[in-house]
């Protein structure tokens, strides 16, 4: 069932302009790129002209298979990284097969604008996740849409053998913040037809894991109260042993961690000083005036300010006002109901596990609330974790995959009995996802349950 055409006059627009940005510096018309044999398929690897990236384009490998999913052509995925990686098309170094070409799709991934290693790097400056990053995503969709060239003059048709009959995402952890905000902002640019998002901090207090990280809760969180507001996440903490110790390093990894000294913490142990049995709040890092910060949640720099905790100021941290700015455009729980706006048919799988790969609360609040946000937004089809008839099909020996409706209501008091165990492959839980959204786009099949899946897995 192909996608209805977009807007015949934009697409001609965006062609043209693509053309004129490749004259204008010199490129050629299509140069095909050298292909390279992979288990089940071929690779290659192209430039996107791009405005966040005029002096080299963003660096995309399309990775897809000798026989497509479907007879008239096959879904191209495009993966979006977690974390605050400006990514990477490197293959891995032994030959493996990709599990997404195995099943007949087209595997994409990219690199932001100052990502990637050379000998495929992108052009820009990293902004982590910032405007320039969120086009780059944007215009990766176009290319794939036929809306946007190569820095070769190529069109997607020109690279494949046969056609892309539907575009999706799939955003790992953090990449899911970066995939909804680039449809909130740019979701007329970028037609998708389906998202799966996997264990995404769908917040800023989980991003910066303020509420409970890994094998750590934070007891000053109040479980149940994380709320959905027009300024994102919003949860009750309470702030009154937040402290900052600006001769301290966290000692943690991720988020948690960093080499800036000056720790902002809840102080468990009461004993004023940042030791091991606190909780330190993590940080994101933005760029400001050139210099780089690191940037708290808003929520937890506002219990800082009102509690004059940060005097004189950390020149290396970000303010509260700085904070609102970076974070207004790199949580995904305020870009719902825009993403929808532009996407009105995009349908969705929120993946979500037991034991979550950074996320450590009871009520599991990033899970809840995206879904929750999804559905008050107005969507037509989302499902808390895949089909089990796919988890079977790709893995028969697993056992205790959930099989949840689409469209039910899910709530702090019913989340946990909904989530996959941890016998279920992380891996497989993703491609499941993206196989059911793929094969039930294709078949237009949208009932709430199935026991078989739609395509025989290969």
């Amino acid at each position: 069932m192909p996608r209805p055409p977009r807007d015949r006059g934009k697409l001609i627009l965006g062609l043209v302009a693509g053309l004129a940005l490749g004259s204008a510096l010199g490129w050629a018309t299509c140069t095909p790129p050298p292909r390279e044999r992979v288990p089940g398929g071929w690779t290659a690897v192209v430039w996107i002209a791009s405005e966040s990236a005029p002096d080299g384009g963003i660096v995309v490998r399309l990775t897809y298979p000798d026989r497509p999913r479907y007879g008239e052509g096959t879904a191209a995925v495009v993966e979006v990284p977690g974390a605050d990686t400006p990514g990477s098309v490197d293959l891995p170094p032994r030959p493996t097969p990709n599990p997404y070409v195995a099943q007949g799709l087209i595997h994409v991934v990219f690199a932001f604008p100052g990502g990637g290693r050379p000998p495929l790097p992108s052009g820009g400056t990293y902004d982590h996740r910032g405007q320039g990053s969120l086009r780059a995503l944007r215009d990766v969709v176009r290319l794939l849409r036929g809306e946007a060239l190569t820095t070769a003059g190529c069109a997607v048709a020109d690279l494949l053998p046969y056609s892309i009959t539907q575009v999706g995402l799939i955003g790992l952890s953090n990449g899911g913040n970066t995939a909804v905000a680039a449809l909130g902002l740019f979701g007329g640019e970028m037609a998708v037809d389906w998202y799966v998002g996997w264990e995404n901090p769908a917040g800023v207090p989980f991003t910066t894991v303020d509420l409970g990280g890994r094998e750590e809760p934070n007891p000053a969180y109040v479980p149940g109260t994380c709320r959905l507001t027009p300024d994102g996440v919003r949860c009750e903490v309470n702030y009154a042993n937040l402290r900052w110790d600006p001769t301290a390093h966290s000692g943690t990894t991720g988020p948690r961690g960093g080499p800036g000294l000056g720790v902002l913490y809840h102080d468990l142990n009461g004993n004023s000083r940042y030791d091991p049995g606190d909780y330190a709040l993590g940080t994101y890092t933005g760029t400001f005036g050139g210099r780089e910060k690191r940037v708290h949640s808003v929520q937890a720099l506002e219990a800082a300010v009102a509690r004059g905790l940060l005097s004189p100021w950390p020149s290396d941290v970000a303010t509260l006002e700085e904070a609102r700015r970076f974070w207004e455009i790199r949580d995904m729980s305020r870009s719902y109901g825009a993403a929808l706006a532009a996407n009105p048919d995009l349908r969705v799988i929120v993946i979500g596990s037991v034991q979550d790969h950074v996320q450590n609360t009871p009520d599991y609040p990033h899970l809840v609330l995206q879904y929750q946000g999804w559905v008050e937004a107005g969507i037509p089809w989302i499902r808390l974790n895949p089909d089990s008839a796919y988890v079977s099909a790709l893995a028969p020996g697993v056992r205790g995959a959930p099989d949840n409706d689409a469209n039910i209501p899910v709530t702090y008091g019913n989340i946990r009995g909904l989530l996959a165990p941890e016998s279920v492959p992380d891996p497989i839980l993703q491609l499941a996802a993206v196989l059911e959204l793929s094969d039930r786009w294709t078949f237009a099949r949208w009932e709430t349950n199935r026991g078989t899946v739609l395509v025989r897995t290969w």
